[in-house]
């Protein structure tokens, strides 16, 4: 499977908790993200009814994610998460549900993800 150039339109940052984990001093875990990646990705929402169905596989699933592969993010996990901006949001993420790697080829990373709005 390839990808049209021109469907990666959107830059996001691939990210990620930074190991090991951070404590404050009450024992607290501390938010200690680091960027893994940066990428131009295909980012399209879903419709209602395949929103609907993803649920059953796991959390509510907003859009499905492309990204060509490459070797900073052959490692991604469902823990990972992407950030972007756009004209008319800011602040958005898209937590990681599921990863595919299409076809097992190293071509092509799908991911299904949850939006979560930071600001």
């Amino acid at each position: 499977t390839l990808i049209r150039a021109g469907a990666l339109r959107h830059r996001v940052n691939v990210r990620r908790e930074k190991p090991p984990a951070v404590y404050d001093t009450r024992g607290r875990l501390q938010s200690n993200p680091e960027t893994v990646a940066t990428a131009w990705a295909e980012i399209v929402p879903l419709r209602g009814s395949e929103a609907f169905f993803s649920r059953q596989l796991s959390e509510i699933v907003t859009h499905q994610v492309t990204l060509r592969y490459n070797a900073d993010i052959a490692a991604i996990e469902s823990s990972w998460w992407l950030e972007w901006s756009t004209n008319s949001f800011t602040g958005r993420r898209l937590n990681i549900g599921a990863v595919r790697n299409v076809d097992e080829r190293n071509k092509v990373i799908e991911l299904l993800c949850g939006e979560t709005r930071t600001t």
